[in-house]
């Protein structure tokens, strides 16, 4: 929590709903919501608002915790036909 603290002001705009602020420019994102699920107190919701105030939503379902996760998950494969810019 240290280390979020470090990096965001943090306001409580309710019992499960907080606002996470960067307090150095972090892309072009000027905010970030972070809405907890009531009874498991895990992030239920987040959303990303930009400097342009595009709204990015994602909302969390079905989470399971304590399993592990194959690094095979995690590879990016460029689709065919798309020009790679370095």
């Amino acid at each position: 929590m240290s280390d979020l603290k470090s990096a965001f002001n943090i306001q409580k705009l309710t019992d499960l709903k907080f606002e996470l602020i960067p307090r150095k420019p972090l892309a072009d994102i000027v905010k970030i919501e972070l809405t907890l699920d009531k009874t498991a107190k895990l992030i239920y919701q987040l959303s990303l608002i930009t400097k342009t105030e595009n709204e990015t939503e994602l909302t969390f379902k079905n989470v399971t915790q304590g399993i592990e996760l194959s690094d095979a998950m995690f590879v990016f494969v460029t689709p065919k036909d798309t020009e790679e810019i370095h």
